[in-house]
């Protein structure tokens, strides 16, 4: 759920999430969680609720913390796998239970709410001063640059095959 002070603009990505665990996850053949509910109220505010992971003894990452060449290998596999399932399918065009993936798709992916982060100064040095944002390049921390590189990469995608992609491989 966004229950965080960001979270009225993350909404959209919130509504993503409930609807991929509802409708892409459970047709998926890898390892994931497991989702107990995932639903969305009337005023469009999302909630998912997810297995505790520490009851399998997960390992949780952390985001400065190095993963080693196997660990990588495999989480790019499971990435491969979702995307495959989903290449070029013709069900996320005619069928109505994947219209939320169109409306994310007129928005550049999906993604285009974190963008709205770089018009707000008080959001975007939050997020500028963040310990995560420490180990990123220069390049990646200018909005200008970050816009015109967003819409280029869906002016480049906008005639290749559709599938459906896991939009928080953070």
């Amino acid at each position: 759920g966004g229950f965080e002070a960001h979270s009225r603009l993350m909404r959209d990505m919130h509504a993503n999430e409930v609807n991929a665990y509802r409708w892409v996850v459970p047709t998926l053949d890898v390892n994931t969680v497991d989702c107990f509910y995932s639903g969305l109220d009337e005023n469009g505010d999302g909630l998912v609720i997810l297995e505790d992971l520490t009851l399998r003894n997960v390992r949780f990452l952390r985001l400065m913390e190095p993963i080693g060449f196997q660990l990588a290998r495999d989480f790019l596999t499971e990435i491969a796998r979702i995307h495959a399932r989903w290449w070029n399918r013709p069900e996320l065009d005619s069928d109505p239970q994947f219209a939320w993936l169109q409306d994310a798709s007129e928005h550049g992916g999906g993604i285009w709410q974190y963008f709205a982060i770089l018009h707000d100064p008080d959001q975007y040095s939050w997020f500028r001063n963040a310990p995560r944002a420490a180990a990123m390049p220069t390049e990646l921390l200018d909005p200008p640059r970050i816009h015109a590189a967003h819409g280029a990469m869906i002016a480049a995608h906008a005639d290749e095959p559709a599938t459906i992609n896991h939009g928080d491989t953070h």
